[in-house]
């Protein structure tokens, strides 16, 4: 059975757990669907720095080489799609943008 979450190769962010700072990889899925790897699984992440697991992770940076876009609820996508535009201005987590 293959895994629903595609790797990233390469690319990576730092999240920031109780104080404390993690590389971690880069996953997608659902066509574009942007998520971090940690503990055994994945954590959305939204435009804004937060992430799916609330209070408890927050995004701190984030290096990618893709044109990041939001959905209609403010999740990170790295593809366009109905409802998701792109982000106008780089976000401060943004460490590599795209060319």
């Amino acid at each position: 059975m293959s895994s629903m979450f595609e790797i990233i190769p390469n690319e990576v962010a730092i999240v920031r757990q109780g104080g404390v700072y993690k590389e971690v990889g880069l996953a997608v899925r659902n066509n574009g669907e942007l998520y971090v790897k940690v503990a055994g699984g994945f954590v959305r992440l939204y435009a804004d720095g937060k992430t799916s697991l609330g209070s408890k992770m927050t995004l701190d940076t984030l290096a990618i080489d893709a044109r990041l876009h939001k959905d209609t609820f403010g999740k990170l996508c790295i593809t366009p799609g109905n409802g998701r535009k792109p982000l106008e201005v780089a976000p401060a987590y943004l460490a590599i943008e795209k060319d």
